[in-house]
């Protein structure tokens, strides 16, 4: 076992999980990064998460059925998009990897929400290249 894997699992390997289920919840993270910038409240980022979730998943978790979830928020970076869904009206400068927008990066909806569902912007500004990265 190299020392990386016995960082973080120590010198017995993790358990087996007890499921070949696996349950997900890309959009309900409500941690807010330091590094988001947004204008908008803690509350009207909450306007894209998908809200109890965790007490809806909470008896099969008792279960031992692992739950991914992510912890940052889904105005943050929207994990079910692919990395080349970039809204470019979000962008001050041009993208350099491949663009693979969606039909949700026309409405701020991309990988990097530009609005939030009412259509107000997140952003005071157009984020540069570095700060998506």
């Amino acid at each position: 076992m190299n020392d990386a894997v016995m960082a973080v699992c120590g010198p017995v390997p993790p358990a087996l999980p007890h499921s070949a289920l696996v349950l997900d919840s890309p959009h309900s993270g409500t941690v807010m990064p330091a590094d988001f910038g947004a204008v908008r409240s803690a509350l009207e980022l909450r306007d894209g998460e998908d809200c109890f979730i965790y007490a809806l998943y909470a008896p099969v978790v008792a279960r031992d059925v692992p739950l991914l979830a992510a912890l940052f928020p889904r105005a943050y970076v929207d994990a079910n998009r692919h990395v080349g869904d970039i809204d470019l009206e979000l962008l001050a400068e041009p993208w350099p990897d491949a663009h693979v927008p969606s039909g949700k990066a026309g409405i701020g909806k991309a990988l990097i929400w530009r609005t939030l569902d009412d259509g107000c912007p997140i952003y005071d500004r157009r984020l540069s290249v570095a700060e998506r990265g």
